[in-house]
């Protein structure tokens, strides 16, 4: 066996590190979109607007792809909370790198939690040269949260309290019902 130097065996280690962090091949050899997250408020944005992007610009005649609105464990559901409509696309201009979403959101008058939906797109077949770019890689997911502007029915204490003052008014009692302390003046 023959004895490396420190030299030789330092620039050894230094090559088979740089391969270990050669970056991933399809970084280099297509594109990679991106699905961000927004959080709306289901009375003051009708619209939820989502941010896509792309790991490089797009090409000549841009590149479009079809929106895919929700998933089975989704709180949110499609046309009680959210509008998906049918055969939505959106496009990445020639030399642009970013793109929105518009998904309009339904503001019901139903008191519930806050929801959520997923949102991603897939590459379709457009008109131009997307077709040529190859595979692009379209696996990243976004979350639409939609908070609710309704308000929920009373809970604990001060609902027992109505409950009691019902049940007092029923008994044709009239009263005030709570406990409240007087103020002493001196």
């Amino acid at each position: 066996m023959n004895k490396m130097s420190k030299t030789a065996l330092a620039a050894a280690a230094l090559a088979a590190g740089a391969l270990a962090w050669a970056p991933a091949a399809h970084a280099s050899e297509g594109y990679v979109v991106t699905v961000g997250s927004v959080t709306v408020e289901e009375g003051s944005a009708p619209t939820a607007s989502i941010p896509l992007s792309l790991n490089a610009v797009a090409p000549a005649g841009g590149l479009c792809f079809k929106v895919v609105l929700g998933h089975a464990d989704d709180t949110a559901r499609e046309d009680n909370d959210f509008i998906a409509q049918t055969g939505q696309s959106v496009s990445f201009a020639a030399g642009s790198s970013s793109a929105i979403v518009q998904v309009p959101i339904v503001d019901d008058l139903e008191a519930e939690i806050d929801q959520s939906f997923t949102v991603s797109v897939s590459q379709v077949d457009c008109e131009g040269p997307s077709a040529a770019v190859g595979q692009v890689d379209t696996t990243s997911t976004g979350r639409v949260t939609v908070l609710d502007n309704d308000m929920l029915p009373q809970t604990g204490a001060s609902a027992g309290l109505a409950w009691v003052g019902v049940a007092a008014l029923g008994l044709g009692a009239l009263g005030l019902v709570g406990s409240r302390r007087r103020q002493r003046t001196a």
